[in-house]
């Protein structure tokens, strides 16, 4: 029997999301929180997911990994394919041998997936040896063994004295440290693809730097392909390659790091990019943009930025905007666009 061949032979995207629209089933109607959804990351890629709080980033990489919870959650239509297989076709026991040993995710708060009753040896050594047991052939991993690959993994994210801290208890590493924890154990199955989900967000600026440069590293040294989720644009930048920007279940841009500051198209990145404060800008305080995100059980009709956005017009309120690629590269759903459209 031939085996299916992988992405990387057949010249595909590691992931590719197409079309993806969620719904969530709530006492007040139904949430359409994604609304057409697609991106693209290649092999060795990184990307950055940015937007507002609210606007779909962190739904968008639970359903990569399929956990979100159904119900409410629903899947209306769309396709999430990783390395040329849909995610969204597999059953539960195939989508245990995915999670954690081909895509891993690192989450926001730390003490949140850390249990404090056990020490760091126990739980990474524990993720190990679940790994080791969900792959075919060879020989078990012994938990000695899986002792010594947690140690060089702790050694890896840059934890001092790895022998030693590895038999701490959570409250007894910073914030930082245990973040580090927990890309540790996201590393620890060897995965294909790193999601991190603001995994800075709860971080002093310091040790922010540290978590990102530590990120930039891993992705050289273990060949790394990274989806990064931030409402911080900065964060992204010192990251990522390429930049998606969502908004309201939408993405509106998506782009090279280097496209999106240097030519910001939809008025929404425009928005986002002027409200940060640099030592370059001269006004006493950032624009920001008006307004809130809609509410999803009634999104506004057309282009659901049009009610804050001030170039909008009829069009904009009628009619949803198709993606048109204004340089090579460079894509974005706006009307104030569709005719400038360039193949390439």
């Amino acid at each position: 029997m031939c085996s299916t061949p992988k992405a990387e032979d057949k010249g595909l995207p590691l992931l590719e999301i197409e079309e993806l629209r969620i719904e969530f089933g709530t006492f007040e109607g139904v949430s359409h929180v994604l609304d057409g959804v697609s991106l693209s990351l290649e092999r060795r890629g990184t990307l950055g997911l940015v937007g507002e709080t609210g606007c779909g980033k962190s739904i968008t990489a639970k359903a990569i990994l399929r956990l979100l919870p159904e119900p409410p959650a629903k899947i209306v239509s769309g396709s999430i394919r990783f390395q040329g297989e849909d995610l969204l076709r597999k059953g539960k026991q195939d989508m245990r041998k995915v999670r954690g040993r081909k895509i891993a995710m690192v989450f926001q708060d730390p003490m949140t997936f850390l249990n404090p009753v056990f020490t760091i040896e126990q739980q990474l050594v524990d993720v190990i040896v679940a790994h080791d047991e969900g792959r075919q052939g060879g020989r078990p991993v012994s938990r000695k063994e899986a002792r010594e690959k947690a140690v060089a993994l702790l050694r890896d994210v840059r934890i001092p004295q790895p022998e030693e801290r590895i038999r701490a208890y959570p409250h007894e590493f910073s914030g930082g440290m245990r973040q580090r924890v927990l890309i540790a154990m996201a590393l620890s199955g060897s995965p294909d693809l790193l999601i991190a989900d603001e995994p800075t967000t709860a971080l002093d600026v310091t040790i922010q730097a540290q978590i990102l440069k530590l990120t930039r590293d891993l992705v050289r040294e273990r060949e790394l392909s990274v989806l990064l989720i931030s409402h911080d644009l900065g964060v992204v930048a010192s990251v990522c390659r390429q930049i998606a920007v969502m908004y309201a279940g939408t993405v509106v841009e998506n782009c090279s790091t280097k496209q999106l500051f240097r030519n910001p198209i939809h008025p929404y990145t425009q928005g986002l990019l002027s409200s940060i404060l640099t030592f370059s800008t001269r006004k006493a305080r950032p624009e920001g943009i008006k307004g809130a995100i809609p509410d999803l059980i009634h999104p506004p009709a057309g282009c659901r930025f049009h009610p804050r956005c001030p170039k909008a017009h009829e069009l904009c309120r009628r009619e949803k905007p198709e993606a048109v690629q204004i340089e090579k590269g460079h894509w974005v759903r706006c009307h104030l666009h569709s005719g400038l459209s360039k193949n390439g």
